[in-house]
């Protein structure tokens, strides 16, 4: 899996609103932080598929034993047959330089790094996403949306369960005790 940096652009353009008239430090700043992070990302990415056994009142369980809880997402997902589980991360060199930046007092440009950092994970989850569409889509099948713990209905809790199954520490990805991602540039999750 790439980074589309080309979107990855123009994502922090339109959502941070910098246009060409921009003053030349914020866009000079901008430009330095979509270079600096693609020197610094290193994407990777884990895919598992996993049988669904059955669907209960607000659950999905899977043919390994584990059984995810929420009524909106087991909706979303029903009735497939299986899940894709996944887990995107960055690294975490984005998120150490852009801290770095902030405690030197280099707020512009630390904020635009860690907006440019978050844009690049959420492009390495889209092209994974759309990567699983297309195979499908190839087959006359459909995929549905991609759903995250955290969302929805979906407890952030369950992020261990996908940690069971995934183990997050082959990509470097650890959690904390309130179940949020180390790197925080990082995504996980199922389609």
């Amino acid at each position: 899996m790439k980074i589309d940096w080309d979107w990855v652009k123009e994502s922090l353009f339109k959502k941070e609103r910098i246009t060409l008239r921009a003053p030349g430090a914020v866009l000079e700043s901008a430009d330095e932080s979509i270079n600096k992070a693609r020197s610094l990302a290193k994407p990777e990415a884990m895919l598992a598929k996993k049988a669904i056994l059955s669907f209960d009142a607000g659950s999905i369980k899977l043919a390994c034993g584990i059984e995810f809880s929420g009524r909106i997402i087991s909706s979303y997902i029903r009735p497939a047959r299986a899940l894709y589980l996944f887990l995107v991360t960055i690294g975490p060199a984005i998120e150490d330089e852009s801290s770095g930046l902030m405690k030197r007092g280099e707020s512009l440009s630390g904020y635009l790094l860690d907006r440019t950092g978050s844009f690049a994970v959420e492009s390495l989850a889209g092209k994974l996403e759309s990567y699983l569409r297309k195979e499908y889509k190839s087959k006359g099948k459909s995929t549905s949306i991609r759903l995250s713990p955290g969302y929805c209905d979906w407890p952030v809790e369950e992020q261990v369960k996908l940690d069971m199954i995934l183990d997050f520490s082959r990509i470097g990805v650890r959690l904390t005790e309130s179940c949020m991602m180390i790197p925080r540039k990082s995504i996980s999750g199922l389609i």
